[in-house]
């Protein structure tokens, strides 16, 4: 989930160039939409903080609802460091501070997955 249609499609075509597939939103409540739509099929959500019509915490929370074990990764240039920690606690798995290099995403991305 990511607003910013160039970092969008950059991470896009960095994910499957690895191998993964992507699906796409580009605001929060398209977002939960094809979450509720595709949840068995998604191994792993990366999602920007700042999203249009409901923030990527709120979209975690929502999916974590509908699946308690979600796994999420949370992207953002800031956030509160309250609401850091409190979506760590939830179970975020991981915190991308942008601005972010793609091998870095990799990382956390494998990292997420195989820690089951």
């Amino acid at each position: 989930m990511e607003d910013e249609e160039a970092l969008g499609g950059l991470l896009r075509m960095s994910l499957e160039a690895a191998g993964y597939r992507v699906l796409s939103a580009s605001d929060g409540l398209a977002a939960l939409e094809a979450f509720e739509s595709h949840r068995n099929e998604i191994s792993l959500v990366i999602s920007d903080v700042g999203l249009p019509k409901m923030s990527g915490d709120q979209v975690f929370l929502a999916m974590k609802q509908l699946d308690p074990g979600v796994r999420t990764i949370l992207a953002s240039g800031y956030i509160e460091p309250e609401l850091k920690a409190d979506v760590l606690r939830a179970g975020v798995r991981a915190f991308l501070q942008k601005p972010y290099h793609m091998r870095t995403v990799l990382a956390e991305v494998r990292q997420a997955l195989d820690a089951g």
